[in-house]
């Protein structure tokens, strides 16, 4: 068929071909809009940082085994142990993806918390001030995800929305009363040492002077 021949045919199915493109346009738009929403979740153990918000934003984490939050948690500070942008993620979520992600959050803490407990104890006392140092900056950092929660004060001055290190207070105190004596004690331990290295930093500039 010769160029003529093409435009003719173009001609005649203009209106079919503008219905097409719109649609293809429209479909684009809206995969961004719930790319979140995508039915096939990664394999925590190897998702990226897009699918580890997936996770975070979608589903209800109180319904996965503890081997799946643990596996998150840790994925969460490998690919999230550097500053974020917590403004950024916002403007991507809509309400409920982001009272989701605060949710979720919150449930990852005390598998979290357990297993740092465990790397501590892992690791020669030589090298347990660099470990102390990693946590402190990662509580830091993801101190901003409270942010995309609702605010429960909405309405009344006097109702302070929870913060990180308020809803991580309340979850170790909870995990402790249900573990053994001896795991209490290691908590204690490390929990010391944190708030020792903190106020280290803050004090004589000789630690992390992180805003706990």
């Amino acid at each position: 068929m010769g160029s003529a021949g093409w435009v003719e045919v173009m001609g005649k199915h203009a209106s079919l071909i503008r219905v097409l493109v719109a649609g293809a346009t429209a479909a684009g738009l809206a995969m961004v809009v719930i790319g979140f929403c995508s039915p096939r979740l990664p394999d925590p153990a190897t998702a990226d940082r897009e699918g580890l918000l997936r996770w975070l934003v979608t589903q209800d984490l109180s319904q996965e085994p503890l081997d799946t939050r643990l596996t998150l948690a840790r994925r969460l500070e490998q690919e999230f142990g550097a500053k974020i942008d917590w403004a950024a993620v916002g403007k991507r979520l809509d309400g409920s993806q982001k009272d989701r992600l605060w949710e979720n959050v919150a449930l990852l803490l005390e598998p979290w918390f357990a297993d740092k407990v465990d790397g501590y104890f892992r690791l020669p006392e030589s090298r347990r001030t660099a470990y102390v140092d990693l946590t402190v900056e990662l509580i830091d950092n993801w101190k901003g995800a409270a942010a995309l929660a609702a605010d429960p004060s909405a309405g009344d001055p006097c109702v302070k929305r929870p913060g990180l290190l308020e809803l991580l207070a309340e979850r170790i105190g909870r995990w402790m009363q249900s573990v053994t004596p001896q795991r209490r004690d290691e908590a204690r331990q490390f929990l010391l040492a944190v708030q020792t290295r903190w106020l280290q930093g803050v004090l004589l500039g000789s630690g992390p002077a992180k805003p706990l």
